[in-house]
């Protein structure tokens, strides 16, 4: 598909779900927000007062860390790195901002069941933050485990390892 189908597929989608607008639940919303920003992003001439909408919405929900991303938060303030948690892409995932530079704790529900592939929506994230102008990097909850006691001592590669090095290149990792 060129450019001028994909555009003409996105603008003809585009007008379908602004007709069924009203139905759209806040559910629905948060999980078009980032779609909405890429489409802005890409397609300028797509811009509209529906698409700006949804890229902008902001929902009443609670930002949570998971336990093994507070404790990856705890090492690093450790460390003595300044991060900020922030929610940049979706209300209720965790993002940990530090100046233009985002370190994203992969979970499992980031990934296909019994795979390392990531799912569309966790790549379709870091997309979101790499538009945005963050260079992200990513740490998948299985590459953690191996190198985690348990008891928050890390074993096989030193943190400062980690976040020297890995974390410039696990953001590479299958986001094909």
């Amino acid at each position: 598909m060129g450019w001028t189908e994909d555009f003409q597929l996105i603008s003809k989608l585009l007008s379908e779900v602004k007709v069924e607008a009203e139905r759209l639940t806040p559910l629905h919303r948060r999980k078009l927000k980032p779609t909405a920003k890429l489409i802005l992003d890409y397609y300028p001439a797509l811009k509209s007062p529906f698409l700006q909408d949804l890229a902008s919405i902001s929902l009443p929900l609670e930002a949570r860390e998971s336990r093994w991303s507070r404790e990856v938060a705890h090492i690093l303030t450790q460390m003595q790195v300044k991060i900020e948690k922030r929610s940049l892409v979706h209300e209720q995932q965790m993002d940990y901002v530090m100046d233009r530079r985002v370190l994203t704790c992969l979970g499992p529900y980031s990934y296909y069941s019994s795979s390392t592939h990531r799912t569309a929506i966790s790549k379709m994230h870091q997309r979101v933050l790499e538009v945005e102008g963050y260079t992200v990097s990513a740490i998948p909850y299985f590459e953690w485990s191996e190198i985690n006691t348990g008891y928050g001592g890390i074993i096989a590669v030193s943190i400062e390892q980690l976040f020297n090095t890995n974390l410039q290149g696990l953001s590479s990792l299958d986001t094909k």
